[in-house]
């Protein structure tokens, strides 16, 4: 019943590119990779619709992942699909992945592979295996589900219908979070835009490590880079959502925002600085860690764009001589000309 379901959802949905996929599996046939699978997000989609009997929404991005080389099937796609179907090839060695567009349908494709963590929060060591082990790697039950192409056969080692059914997000094992930090802040994403809920035993798990991890950044204020990099992804992911207010509001629950910084998760004034942020168009992660003890320090950390760190820097002068204006009382005897004259004279960005 299962495999039927899934098969008829993309076989027989006309917003999925039933033939590109075809096109892919029969070039990786053609060189020897004779397992590909249908994994991630839209599988997840899929099946999340079916299983409601939601109207189909266009599927635009698919994660294919072969027992094998995904770079060898993506150089092997490129020289094999018409030029003028293809665009923004790119291959990443460390991992062995690849992403490219075919007739506008963006394609990630990557090597099963295991994930060791050398340190919390470091980059994983990968190896090659196979589909069953490279799922388990993954964050949530509901985005370990593969679908075999060659045979349809539908992969679900760790009960992610069950899950979707329920509507509930699970970690896969209980050293997720340690392992991998960001995957809190996806989740507050994931239960936003899905409604969905977490288990007790993953709520549990969040807060705990949260709580108890060994947080280097708090000790002697080393952060391993890889692990900045990985929450601004998060992070920027999460402000593009429609209801990225309702999703922060969950990672706060969760004492999330700890991730970042102590003094931002006792911030009561975050959803102002989003709001202005918005109003006037000013980088909402910007915005948000405005907030924390030094904006300037955890936009590097974040690895934020040198002007962001500019005006984060710029923001903080302003404020100090505001401060210092405040508490002389000066300002009780100004008149408007004088505040244009202190704010004018500064240059200031508009943005700071």
């Amino acid at each position: 019943m299962m495999k039927d379901l899934v098969k008829n959802a993309i076989i027989n949905n006309p917003k999925i590119p039933i033939q590109i996929i075809k096109e892919i599996k029969s070039i990786a046939i053609d060189i020897g990779i004779n397992k590909i699978y249908l994994a991630g997000g839209a599988i997840r989609d899929l099946m999340i619709q079916s299983l409601n009997e939601l109207p189909y929404k266009e599927v635009t991005d698919f994660d294919l992942v072969v027992e094998g080389s995904a770079i060898k099937l993506a150089k092997a796609i490129e020289s094999n699909i018409e030029k003028d179907r293809l665009s923004g090839l790119i291959l990443f060695s460390e991992y062995d992945t690849a992403s490219i567009k075919i007739d506008g349908y963006s394609i990630d494709l990557a090597s099963a592979r295991t994930e060791t963590y050398p340190e919390p929060g470091e980059n994983p060591i990968v190896n090659y295996t196979n589909i069953e082990n490279d799922l388990f790697r993954r964050d949530f039950t509901i985005n370990s589900i593969a679908l075999d192409l060659t045979k349809f056969n539908v992969i679900d080692p760790h009960n992610g219908k069950k899950h979707i059914k329920t509507k509930e997000l699970h970690l896969l094992y209980n050293k997720s979070v340690e392992d991998d930090p960001t995957r809190v802040i996806r989740a507050a994403r994931y239960c936003s835009r899905l409604n969905f809920k977490l288990t007790k035993s993953t709520l549990d798990q969040i807060k705990s490590t949260i709580k108890y991890w060994p947080w280097t950044v708090r000790e002697n204020s080393t952060f391993p880079p890889a692990l900045g990099t990985r929450l601004r992804a998060e992070l920027e992911l999460l402000f593009e959502e429609s209801n990225s207010i309702n999703a922060l509001l969950k990672l706060k629950n969760w004492d999330g925002f700890l991730l970042l910084d102590d003094k931002l998760h006792k911030d009561k004034l975050w959803q102002n600085r989003l709001e202005w942020a918005f109003r006037l168009k000013i980088k909402m992660l910007t915005a948000f860690i405005a907030g924390s003890s030094n904006p300037v320090e955890l936009s590097k950390r974040l690895g934020l764009a040198k002007k962001q760190q500019i005006i984060l820097t710029e923001a903080q002068n302003i404020h100090s001589i505001l401060e210092d204006v405040y508490k002389k009382k000066e300002y009780l005897n100004w008149k408007l000309s004088k505040w244009c004259n202190l704010i004018e004279s500064e240059n200031w960005d508009p943005d700071s």
